[in-house]
C-alpha cells in the first residue's frame, strides 16, 4: 500500500475518503487487506502491481467481484507530501467512471 504523510486531518478530506495505511493496519496480510476492501466497498490504492494485480485476476477467475484498484507507480507520483496533489489530481481524473473490477494504473498529470 501507498503511504502518504500528510498535513491534513482527517476532518480536512473530501467527504466519502477514508484512508488508512500500511504502517496503521500492519499485520494485515494482502488478501486481509483484499477482504477489507471488498466488505467495505473501498477501491484500493497501490504501488504494489505484482501482488494487487495478481489479486485482481485472481478474483476475475473466481467470478469474484471487488470495488477496484488503483495502481499509483512510485515513477509517476513521488511519496513525499509535494506529490499528494499529482495523485489527487490523477483520482479526480476519473471522475465518475465505474472502478468495479477493474485494476486502473494512473496516469500522473501531463502525461
Amino acid at each position: 500500500m501507498m503511504s502518504i504523510r500528510s498535513s491534513r486531518s482527517a476532518t480536512d478530506r473530501p467527504p466519502g475518503v477514508r484512508v488508512w495505511s500500511a504502517g496503521r493496519m500492519s499485520g494485515r496480510s494482502l488478501s486481509g487487506w483484499t477482504i477489507s476492501a471488498c466488505s467495505g466497498g473501498y477501491v484500493l490504492l497501490t504501488e504494489n502491481v505484482a501482488d494487487f494485480a495478481s489479486l485482481a485476476a485472481e478474483c476475475s477467475a473466481r467470478g469474484a467481484r471487488h470495488p477496484g484498484i488503483l495502481m499509483a507507480l512510485s515513477s509517476r507520483f513521488s511519496r513525499r507530501p509535494a506529490g499528494i496533489g499529482a495523485l489527487v489530481a490523477a483520482i479526480d481524473a476519473i471522475g465518475d467512471e465505474s472502478l468495479a473490477d477493474r485494476l486502473v494504473f494512473l496516469a500522473s498529470p501531463g502525461r
